[in-house]
């Protein structure tokens, strides 16, 4: 059994209890008592009926209680579970948002095409850090002598080349 599917049988089971407990309820509503005074004789087998009735009601009332009881215990029991389950989605969403941000490495900061290690647009960066596709970076500086990006002073002799590109996992 998963310990995801654990806490939603127990749920399940709870609302069941609760669900019997009403019935019994609503079943006890309908012993119907008359209040008649004139035979006296008659009424007292009724009354002993109904008070067997009652009793035995009652047990299944205090066996449903008891089962809830457990079954709410369980499942207060199980909330550390859920409780990790959330921490660990949370994590692989965090993990997630890292592995988007490392794909943005291997993009070009000015046409955000996907750079190629063997091409013409094979990924470079400047002094600054910024990382852009040397095609576009070298046109970038024959227009302004900047980083597009922080405005810094660059000239072509800042281009650096990114090598180690085919280790990332993309």
């Amino acid at each position: 059994m998963s310990s995801q599917t654990k806490p939603l049988e127990i749920m399940s089971k709870i609302n069941d209890l609760l669900g019997e407990l009403q019935k019994q309820e609503k079943d006890l509503e309908k012993i119907y008592f008359q209040e008649s005074v004139e035979d006296l004789e008659k009424r007292l087998p009724e009354l002993e009926l109904n008070k067997a009735q009652i009793t035995v009601y009652h047990g299944l009332r205090e066996d449903i209680l008891l089962n809830l009881e457990q079954e709410v215990t369980k499942f207060s029991s199980s909330l550390p579970e859920l409780d990790r389950i959330a921490e660990i989605r949370s994590q692989i969403n965090e993990i997630n948002r890292d592995l988007d941000k490392m794909n943005e490495i291997t993009k070009c900061s000015i046409c955000k095409a996907t750079c190629d290690p063997r091409g013409n647009h094979c990924l470079v960066s400047l002094r600054c850090g910024h990382l852009f596709g040397q095609f576009c970076i070298n046109s970038a500086l024959r227009r302004a002598y900047r980083c597009p990006l922080c405005l810094r002073a660059a000239i072509y002799y800042d281009v650096r080349r990114i090598y180690g590109l085919n280790f990332f996992p993309f």
